[in-house]
């Protein structure tokens, strides 16, 4: 890479990260008329902008109608009715998504990156006209390359095909008409992502997590740095209070004290000075 496309580089990657998301609009669009001669107004414009920031490469994009509108500055009554223009004109195309209820769930979009020939595109308005082609080349008249004026380009791609995209079958209900629906289940590519889900902590974890917080629960109501025994319940000699948490834990009995943290803490409860030292008298045992 030579140093002046490292520059270059360098310099798009600092201006896409101070400006935010940004997209590339063709030359072409701006100059797109109906068959009465009208042009894109300035909220078209904007919404088709704000369109080309979520595109991909394909030029698809998948946002829902509060998001573009948000985006172009709009309300979203005006963002449909730019879009529902934008389609007539051939600037975009858009195919309803929907549910397994046939309910829609929002639209996806594909925005040319050519113009439309006057053939394609037909609304009530007319047939729009594209000034990028000068008067009397669009006739099939043969180029040096060996394409006529109305061979599409080597690089025009289809229109990408989606999982979701598939045709609400016969049972389901048709669509209301109207406008662009609100809803969509695709995020905004700009926002921050959301965190992945936690996994859920098995049987086995939980169970080990709350012995751990039962035993720092012991350990801190007992509160010592030994316990010297007397040999009547327990070993003779000075035990640890975690070595004495897992014995008392073992010990035999009718009914088992799996947690003796939640066991002693009544005590501590009933009597915060004596309770829990009295407790310990009771086997034999005296914190040192």
């Amino acid at each position: 890479m030579s140093r002046h496309t490292a520059t270059a580089k360098q310099a798009q990657d600092t201006i896409s990260s101070q400006v935010g998301p940004w997209g590339m609009v063709p030359a072409w669009v701006l100059l797109v008329k109906d068959s009465k001669g009208k042009g894109l107004s300035g909220a078209d414009l904007r919404v088709y902008v704000a369109l080309r920031t979520f595109a991909d490469r394909w030029g698809a994009a998948f946002p829902h109608v509060p998001t573009i509108a948000a985006r172009a500055d709009v309300t979203a009554r005006t963002a449909e009715k730019s879009i529902t223009r934008l389609r007539d004109l051939g600037l975009l195309t858009s195919k309803r998504r929907y549910r397994a209820d046939g309910s829609i769930s929002g639209c996806d979009y594909v925005l040319r990156d050519i113009p439309p020939s006057p053939d394609e595109v037909e609304n009530a308005e007319g047939v729009p006209s594209i000034s990028t082609v000068p008067p009397g080349e669009a006739d099939g008249t043969p180029r040096p390359d060996g394409r006529s004026n109305n061979t599409p380009p080597e690089h025009t791609r289809e229109t990408p095909q989606r999982s979701d995209q598939s045709s609400p079958t016969s049972s389901r209900s048709a669509p209301s008409s109207g406008g662009v629906n609100d809803e969509d289940d695709f995020e905004d590519p700009w926002a921050t992502p959301a965190p992945p889900p936690q996994r859920q902590a098995s049987t086995a974890e939980k169970l080990t997590r709350k012995r751990a917080d039962d035993r720092e629960l012991f350990l801190s109501l007992v509160n010592a740095e030994g316990l010297r025994s007397d040999g009547s319940l327990f070993g003779e000699g000075v035990w640890t209070v975690d070595a004495f948490y897992d014995a008392f834990r073992r010990m035999k009995r009718k009914k088992p004290i799996g947690f003796p943290g939640a066991y002693v803490e009544p005590m501590y409860a009933a009597n915060e000075d004596q309770g829990v030292r009295d407790w310990l008298l009771t086997l034999g045992l005296e914190p040192v």
